[in-house]
């Protein structure tokens, strides 16, 4: 009975330790802006994909009309390109396409917890990916120092780059199919 109190309690303190992650990471990723004007990002790789998401939950083409006073199609921003008079992506294409169509169910005010909750349920999965081969206390340990690596805290408080939501699709992944496995669901041929 103790041992299932000790893990309960260690259980909930990962839970509310990752939503403050979520909650501080919505809050640093998300710059205000004026209230009439449009988002501002530090990086252009973050403002492409907030444009071809906004794009996405408004139903419209990811192709945007390019500026008619570029003929040649040589300016452009960065992570965009000008193929055959149309400005589209040219950086990974899945995160505009499924941040959009979550925005169109949600709304846009949902985008900036997205990839704060995605590295928060990689935190879980990751836990439970370590609790598979090593035990309970190095699992702990490990998935509370997942979010303080320099390079998770910095991705995921830019809230539309890639890199975060990639390794926590491919954490889930692996969760997934390791949890198969011990339910013994999977078929091997």
């Amino acid at each position: 009975m103790k041992r299932m109190r000790g893990m309960f309690w260690r259980q909930a303190l990962l839970a509310g330790w990752l939503c403050l992650w979520v909650a501080v990471h919505a809050a640093v990723s998300w710059q205000t802006a004026p209230p009439a004007g449009p988002r501002s990002f530090n990086s252009p790789d973050e403002t492409a994909n907030y444009f071809f998401t906004r794009r996405m939950a408004g139903r419209m083409a990811l192709a945007a009309p390019a500026d008619a006073d570029d003929p040649a199609g040589i300016i452009h921003p960065r992570s965009m390109l000008v193929y055959a008079g149309t400005v589209v992506p040219a950086a990974f294409l899945g995160l505009p396409v499924w941040y959009g169509l979550i925005a169109r169910l949600a709304g846009m005010a949902v985008v900036p917890y997205l990839t704060p909750l995605a590295a928060a349920l990689a935190g879980l999965a990751f836990y439970s990916l370590v609790r598979e081969f090593f035990c309970a206390r190095v699992a702990w340990w490990s998935a509370l120092a997942l979010p303080l690596l320099p390079p998770w805290w910095y991705y995921s408080s830019r809230g539309l780059f890639p890199n975060v939501p990639f390794v926590a699709f491919a954490l889930l992944g692996g969760w997934g199919i390791v949890a198969l496995r011990r339910h013994r669901r999977w078929v091997v041929a």
